[in-house]
């Protein structure tokens, strides 16, 4: 790490040579990793500090008797709107191909990426794993034309976006909401299995804006295949003269595989 008080640093590096400031579900994993195998002193394996490209990442880790991390709790960077209501039209061709309409309304906000935030209902999707592929292109389609005509860019750092987008539904079991969030790789578009840290920090920053979230209510926040984060906006804050608010998230990764 490079930041004094920093315990390890990580790097991101997603497919289609993106590179994002933050990612919620990468630190819960490199969390998880450095106390399971051991690789902070004894004092430090329950509250420590990451370093992500977007800056420091203070960390709690609820660890079992037997050493395994049950859970990672993280503070994440302070997440903001970028625009509010946007719509944006896409190719006829494609849209009509996909049973969608090609004028979309959607949102963009920042909680480590910029997310175009859409709204699957007024696309007549169903976040469920049978509609993935379809989920899947109609997220890349709608992420391009964001692009274009919906560019955002970060006031404090050049980082500049929509880089990814993420379907909001609503959630099932004691879920507040459900998210199916596309990423890109270059050619078809995939689908994150995880609910998303980094998305779970922005929809609950949109949230907050819209006056649908109040400052310590928890948000629990479900993936397409059921996983679940749940956050919380633990302060309002400012950046760059813009609202915002102080996120923290919490959920657990498994150790699927070692390689030495």
């Amino acid at each position: 790490p490079t930041l004094p008080g920093a315990d390890a640093g990580f790097v991101i590096a997603e497919q289609a040579k993106i590179y994002p400031l933050m990612s919620g579900h990468n630190t819960i994993c490199v969390a998880t990793v450095l106390v399971e195998c051991g690789l902070l002193p004894e004092d430090r394996r329950k509250s420590f500090v990451l370093e992500a490209p977007s800056g420091a990442v203070p960390v709690t880790a609820d660890v079992a008797d037997d050493g395994k991390c049950r859970s990672v709790t993280f503070d994440g960077p302070a997440s903001f709107v970028g625009a509010r209501d946007a719509v944006v039209r896409l190719d006829e061709d494609r849209a009509r191909a996909l049973g969608i309409p090609d004028n979309v309304r959607l949102d963009v906000a920042y909680g480590g990426m910029w997310y175009a935030i859409v709204d699957a209902a007024d696309l007549g999707l169903d976040l469920t794993p049978d509609e993935g592929a379809r989920i899947r292109a109609a997220g890349e389609l709608i992420k391009e034309a964001a692009q274009q005509q919906c560019p955002v860019e970060h006031p404090l750092v050049d980082y500049p976006g929509p880089d990814i987008l993420a379907f909001r539904g609503p959630g099932g079991d004691g879920a507040d909401a459900r998210n199916a969030v596309v990423m890109s790789n270059g050619y078809s578009g995939m689908l994150d299995r995880s609910p998303c840290g980094s998305g779970t920090c922005a929809i609950m920053a949109l949230l907050r804006e819209r006056g649908e979230l109040a400052v310590g209510q928890p948000f629990v926040h479900e993936s397409i295949v059921g996983s679940r984060f749940t956050g919380v906006a633990t302060a309002d804050a400012e950046v760059a003269g813009r609202p915002a608010i102080k996120p923290r998230i919490t959920g657990s990764a498994w150790i699927t595989r070692y390689s030495e």
